[in-house]
């Protein structure tokens, strides 16, 4: 889909360059943005995002990337990164970790969580000297202190979303809760 009406579409998903489309959307219009930009020489991306020569010139066009995101997100909105990492000289670059740093000091936004992605099933390969990376980082940005969450929500949605298995521990973390519950902490930061 080209955008070039210059309206906000709705429940529609654009396709494109994301530095291109990205502009064309309003400041503040966007409540929650989730994202997984091409990783750093993993794919021939053509001219696009990922296929930059070194590490430090694809932290900069992702830091492009962040900003037009800050933009675009609301004063309570919410932006999740998905990004993996890539070994060079068979050293591990910490491509995501290196970006978190980076989006942090810009001064925009605050790092609220860095959230596993565990692969049950990870691309098989056969290395001799590593294991195979089975975990990705999802960093969770906010503009602003008052950022929407509804950790009741997500905990409701937990729990309705996970099949019924007998476990001999059921009760994992509930006296976690309970005492948060019992304690005198506000519920703000």
């Amino acid at each position: 889909m080209s955008y070039t009406d210059g309206k906000l579409p709705i429940d529609q998903i654009l396709c494109g360059d994301n530095l291109e489309l990205i502009q064309h959307l309003p400041d503040s219009s966007i409540q929650l943005i989730i994202t997984s930009p091409p990783y750093f020489q993993q794919r021939d991306y053509g001219d696009g995002m990922g296929n930059e020569t070194n590490v430090n010139g694809y932290i900069d066009k992702l830091i492009c990337l962040f900003r037009e995101c800050v933009r675009v997100v609301n004063n309570d909105g919410n932006i999740v990164f998905n990004i993996g990492d890539k070994y060079q000289d068979r050293s591990l670059l910490l491509v995501p970790y290196r970006f978190a740093l980076a989006a942090t000091e810009t001064g925009l936004v605050r790092l609220v969580n860095e959230i596993t992605w565990v692969k049950k099933n990870p691309t098989p390969r056969q290395f001799s000297r590593r294991l195979v990376s089975s975990t990705e980082p999802f960093f969770h940005f906010a503009k602003s202190e008052n950022y929407f969450y509804n950790p009741k929500a997500f905990l409701a949605e937990t729990h309705v979303s996970q099949p019924s298995k007998k476990k001999s521990n059921t009760n994992i973390g509930q006296r976690y809760f309970q005492l948060i519950d019992e304690s005198d902490l506000s519920e703000s930061i």
